[in-house]
């Protein structure tokens, strides 16, 4: 999914001065990830520039929340993507499950 965001909700300094939070600052932008742009095309053909957060040092171990796993569920159920099977769903469900199994029978219940 594509979200059109206010330029002034992606830094932090900008954001603060108007009293929010900014995708930086809850994205751990400078300590975890870091923002930058890409290409994305449509399923029609069109391409957009959007940003994303990757992780700046990837470390063995990091484990999946549940939070995290509920809200990537949610949102591709929610929006219907054309052409996400049920299926990818699930394999979204168990790739989560497989790297924290501690979180195996809520992802279940997704």
């Amino acid at each position: 999914m594509l979200y059109e965001v206010p330029d002034f909700l992606i830094g932090r300094n900008t954001a603060r001065a108007r009293g929010r939070k900014s995708l930086d600052q809850i994205e751990g932008e400078g300590s975890n990830y870091k923002r930058q742009t890409i290409d994305v095309q449509t399923p029609g053909g069109r391409i957009f520039s959007a940003l994303t957060y990757t992780v700046i040092d990837p470390k063995p171990g990091l484990k999946t929340s549940i939070d995290y796993v509920r809200h990537i569920v949610s949102g591709l159920r929610e929006h219907g993507v054309p052409g996400i099977a049920p299926h990818y769903i699930d394999n979204v469900k168990r790739i989560a499950a497989e790297n924290n199994p501690s979180i195996a029978a809520d992802v279940a219940r997704l």
